[in-house]
């Protein structure tokens, strides 16, 4: 079951942003669609609205939760969508050379990035000193390209993923830091 989650966290679903503008983001609450991997292979994306990209994503909270939630990021034109959703059925079978995944996600909330924007992905984010999962970071694309500095204070905005009423909360980035997770590389 963990290696199943682990697949998941690096990186099986990926996800790029979403149609410009706040109602279309809205328009994908409620959807389910599924993702199909074979070792070795690209994801397979069904149900999801044409147009869009996957570009990335990753587990939040719980990681070895029958239904783990993710944060996704889709790409439609020159604009991304963010994605809280969680996995409402899976079935992994493992195979001598990996694992086949098949996952059914809902989604659950969506908002339009800024334009220009993207979620730094890959990194543990700090309120306060303490470490949060449901913290996601956007940073301007000319930002993100520095990568000149350990920890990113400084953001376009800040959003929490609350797992309890599954929606995304834009929070004020007081007290946030983050890793950079191409320092050093």
């Amino acid at each position: 079951m963990r290696r199943v989650v682990a697949a998941i966290a690096t990186g099986v679903v990926l996800a790029q942003g979403l149609p410009a503008n706040a109602q279309t983001a809205q328009s994908v609450v409620g959807l389910k669609y599924q993702v199909t991997s074979e070792p070795g292979q690209q994801p397979v994306y069904r149900n999801l609205p044409k147009g869009l990209k996957p570009l990335s994503s990753g587990l939040i909270g719980n990681l070895a939760a029958d239904k783990p939630y993710a944060i996704a990021t889709y790409q439609q034109g020159d604009r991304q969508v963010l994605w809280l959703e969680q996995a409402v059925s899976r079935k992994a079978i493992r195979r001598p050379d990996g694992y086949f995944n098949d996952i059914t996600w809902q989604v659950f909330d969506a908002v339009t990035l800024p334009s220009g924007a993207s979620v730094l992905g890959g990194t543990t984010c700090y309120r306060n000193g303490k470490a949060d999962s449901t913290l996601i970071p956007v940073l301007s694309k000319q930002a993100l390209r520095r990568g000149d500095r350990e920890w990113y204070t400084t953001f376009e905005q800040m959003w929490k993923a609350n797992l309890q009423t599954k929606k995304l909360e834009k929070v004020k980035p007081q007290g946030i830091r983050c890793e950079n997770p191409a320092w050093g590389v």
